[in-house]
């Protein structure tokens, strides 16, 4: 979840940026979000092949914001979903942006997803893997995200040792 929430800062500063045309620091904050949207990829990847299952899980039953198999599905107002826990937490830290698409959520209501919970379900039973329980996944409580004046210092230090 924290590297969305950078993900989601960068965005925000990528934005001020080009709105003071200040190219330079644009062009640092492009790099930054294409590393940390790499760095997002590649957890996503290692937390799949640390599963004890053989088989590959369907990239839609993964939660972007705990990178576990959703066992609480919830729709966001961009259509993605996510374990209810997480997205709950994302959005009671005052983030009102989709984690996956990084688009303004036209509101930060979540409804259950009775169809992808089936459908994750049968997907367990016929793969013989167990849903894990979100609640004990430490990632919901530390989150350590960078302050946006802190994102600006290291942008800052980047353009100075270019």
């Amino acid at each position: 979840m924290e590297i969305l929430i950078e993900a989601v800062a960068l965005e925000k500063l990528k934005e001020n940026a080009e709105q003071a045309e200040i190219i330079t620091e644009v062009e640092c904050i492009d790099k930054l979000i294409a590393l940390v949207t790499h760095m997002h990829r590649r957890l996503v990847l290692k937390k799949q092949s640390q599963t004890c299952s053989p088989v590959l899980m369907p990239p839609d039953f993964i939660c972007p914001l705990s990178l576990q198999l959703i066992t609480d599905p919830v729709m966001v107002a961009s259509g993605r979903n996510y374990e209810q826990a997480f997205i709950k937490k994302w959005i009671d830290l005052g983030i009102t942006v989709c984690p996956k698409t990084r688009k303004t959520l036209a509101h930060t209501l979540s409804i259950p997803n009775y169809t992808m919970e089936a459908l994750i379900a049968n997907w367990c039973e016929s793969n013989n893997v167990k849903l894990p329980d979100p609640m004990e996944s430490t990632s919901l409580n530390q989150v350590y995200p960078l302050r946006a004046t802190e994102v600006k210092k290291l942008v800052e230090e980047m353009k100075s040792t270019s």
